[in-house]
């Protein structure tokens, strides 16, 4: 577990932060450096890189930093930024990490969740294979992608006209601990009558889903970040969404 500051670091500030002395068996990877070439490489494949930010463990050993990824024929969605994350250490805790997808989480207590993940530990060979490293998450983001947004578009198209069935999922969704119970209702009701236009037919799983999020608001990032992935698996098991 990383438990973050709140506060976000430039990446500059970063350097100030000691790189530990080399191992036989261990090589820092400088986090400022890992995160840079992993920009440039995004860069270089005709994508656009926004928003940078990181975060560190109370001690400035352990770092989490993520950017928004757009344009390269990505998929265009006014719901979602698609993500990349980085973690990275220099402790020996957490190897070099990158995390992608339509949604990067990352908890204070520092849990990190995404679609993708790609990993290497810092042993004595590591700078050898980060380029491979980079490469691959540059390669495989764009489908990644688009197997996220299929998923979107998919749930916008689905329309479920049983309202019975509606206030019986909403129900069993709190029974799985995925709602307090009390808020039942509310998320029926929020299905049912939605606080925001989702541009969509009305009932369709994408306002399902975007209910149980607006709903779910206020709960601890790791809590949310954790009960958010299981609700989907149960939309898409319930509805037999095809994956």
């Amino acid at each position: 577990m990383i438990t973050l500051n709140e506060s976000y670091l430039s990446s500059a500030k970063i350097d100030n932060i000691p790189v530990p002395v080399p191992t036989h068996s261990y090589t820092p990877i400088p986090h400022r450096q890992l995160m840079h070439m992993a920009m440039d490489a995004f860069v270089k494949q005709g994508f656009t890189i926004d928003r940078p930010s990181h975060q560190v463990h109370k001690k400035a050993q352990r770092f989490v930093s993520t950017f928004a990824v757009s344009g390269g024929g990505l998929p265009v969605d006014k719901s979602l930024d698609w993500m990349v994350g980085i973690m990275n250490s220099y402790d020996k805790t957490v190897p070099v990490t990158f995390l992608f997808g339509g949604t990067v989480f990352v908890c204070t207590n520092g849990m990190v969740i995404a679609d993708h993940q790609l990993k290497t530990r810092h042993t004595r060979n590591v700078w050898d294979r980060i380029p491979d490293l980079i490469t691959e998450t540059v390669s495989v983001f764009g489908d990644t992608i688009s197997r996220a947004n299929q998923r979107h578009q998919h749930l916008k198209e689905i329309v479920v006209d049983d309202k019975r069935l509606i206030d019986a999922f909403a129900v069993e969704v709190c029974r799985r601990g995925l709602l307090p119970a009390s808020k039942a209702l509310g998320f029926a009701n929020e299905i049912h009558n939605p606080s925001f236009d989702y541009e969509v037919k009305e009932n369709t799983l994408w306002n399902i889903a975007n209910a149980y999020t607006h709903i779910a608001k206020g709960a601890e990032a790791g809590d949310f970040a954790r009960r958010v992935i299981q609700f989907d698996k149960f939309l898409d098991a319930t509805f037999a969404v095809e994956q």
